[in-house]
């Protein structure tokens, strides 16, 4: 049946969830990582990491490329805004309730399935890791055509920023196999680097707004 499918293919993902496939890379990694977990009492990671981690994943390039895609649909793009921001508040909202009402859970796709059965949990984690993956493709893109503006070579051919964004992918892939502290610090950066322009721009709003 479908459900002794989904079931089987949901105990499946479990076990690749647990199982790396990259053992010799692990292994060479494994006595920083276990340094890093003791010096920070038994977790991966410490609380600027973490903070970094969950502003970075919100903090997107959605931010940065979205607002001048609806720029130029008007108001309509601005009404857009006012209803996803709520929606995506009730989605953390419930997220956060059901972390904590089931703290043993691997992740939310078990929680899913736990609750609504296995098909659903096994939907949910395949369209999540769709997104993620249509996502990484959007970051890697935007992140060339930043770069593009000091190195316009990048941006000369369809063909030259496919493969731009491809290096980004394949870079940013190695640094996290090196290890949980050097994928911990780039993000740490990069989390500053996104959150300075936004903050630049708040202030020439305020500055704006206050010699009128």
């Amino acid at each position: 049946s479908v459900n002794s499918m989904a079931g089987n293919l949901t105990a499946q993902m479990r076990n690749i969830a647990g199982y790396c496939p990259c053992r010799m890379v692990c292994s060479g990694r494994a006595n920083g990582d276990m340094a890093m977990t003791a010096a920070t009492g038994g977790r991966p990671f410490g609380f600027w990491t973490a903070t970094a981690l969950v502003v970075g994943g919100m903090i997107g390039a959605g931010i940065f490329v979205q607002p001048g895609q609806l720029a130029l649909y008007g108001w309509t793009g601005f009404v857009a805004w006012l209803i996803a921001v709520p929606a995506a508040l009730l989605l953390a909202y419930i997220l956060s309730r059901l972390t904590a009402a089931r703290p043993q859970a691997t992740g939310i796709v078990e929680i899913v399935g736990g609750a609504l059965g296995p098909l659903p949990g096994v939907l949910f984690g395949w369209s999540y890791w769709v997104g993620v993956v249509s996502a990484n493709a959007i970051i890697a893109l935007t992140a060339v055509r930043y770069l593009a503006e000091f190195v316009p070579a990048l941006t000369a051919s369809p063909l030259a920023t496919a493969l731009g964004a491809t290096t980004v992918i394949w870079a940013l892939t190695a640094l996290n196999l090196g290890g949980a502290r050097g994928a911990g610090r780039f993000q740490v950066a990069t989390t500053v680097l996104k959150l300075l322009p936004l903050i630049a721009v708040v202030a020439i709003v305020i500055g704006l707004a206050s010699t009128d």
